[in-house]
């Protein structure tokens, strides 16, 4: 991690960084985090990557090492302006609520990214919480996958209620999580409330076949009634 961290600081180039599959684990990122705090040009040559949009670190566990170490927080932090991250991907990263806590605090903060990429991990509704948070202060991020998480009915009304602001989100994926279908109606009301031109993806995976065809319907009704709606704000639904 040492070797890398020095490398990232001098390269002027490189725009991807995929370290997906190579078991990058807690102790990894603390030794990462450590090498840039203690190397006096670190900082400053990190904040010199310019070219840098990319950053992808999916299948490795990751664990608790955000709470320890923060690093994830430190390279998101606005105050590395020139730092133009634009995409961020951690899906299957054993990211818990612990972890995305500061995340989300980075994002509250953060001008340049679009997409970020959770999907997979095991992150509640404590965390939703703290994500709709940063959705709400957040003004650039457009797409949020958020699918196959543990989020219940309280995390999907904190999430609801923050897209209702949250004006530059255009796509939420929260597929197989733990959403009943009468919360379904929180983000039916969001679509009807937005006045703006809104691609919203709204994705359901749920074991329950009763349910799932109960969901299916709740939408199509609300959609058959709301169809000039629908067509004025361009929202698509994918059930």
């Amino acid at each position: 991690m040492k070797h890398l961290a020095f490398a990232l600081s001098v390269n002027q180039t490189l725009i991807e960084l995929d370290l997906s599959y190579i078991q990058i684990h807690e102790q990894g990122m603390r030794y990462l985090s450590d090498g840039l705090r203690r190397n006096r040009l670190s900082f400053y040559n990190v904040n010199s990557i310019q070219t840098l949009i990319e950053l992808v670190l999916s299948y490795n566990r990751l664990g608790d090492a955000l709470r320890e170490n923060k690093t994830l927080t430190i390279l998101l932090m606005r105050k590395w302006k020139n730092l133009g991250l634009t995409s961020l991907a951690l899906p299957e990263c054993e990211i818990n609520d612990r972890g995305v806590h500061h995340i989300a605090n980075a994002l509250r903060k953060n001008r340049t990214l679009t997409y970020i990429c959770l999907m997979e991990n095991q992150i509640g509704d404590q965390s939703a919480h703290h994500l709709a948070d940063a959705l709400h202060r957040n003004q650039t991020l457009t797409e949020l996958f958020f699918s196959k998480n543990r989020v219940g009915n309280e995390g999907s009304q904190y999430l609801a209620k923050a897209i209702r602001k949250a004006l530059t989100l255009q796509k939420l994926f929260l597929s197989g999580n733990r959403i009943s279908d009468q919360r379904v109606q929180h983000f039916v009301d969001v679509v009807q409330s937005r006045q703006i031109t809104l691609i919203f993806t709204f994705t359901f995976s749920i074991v329950d076949s009763d349910t799932n065809q109960s969901i299916s319907e709740h939408i199509h009704i609300v959609m058959d009634k709301s169809i000039s709606l629908v067509k004025r704000n361009c929202v698509s639904f994918i059930i």
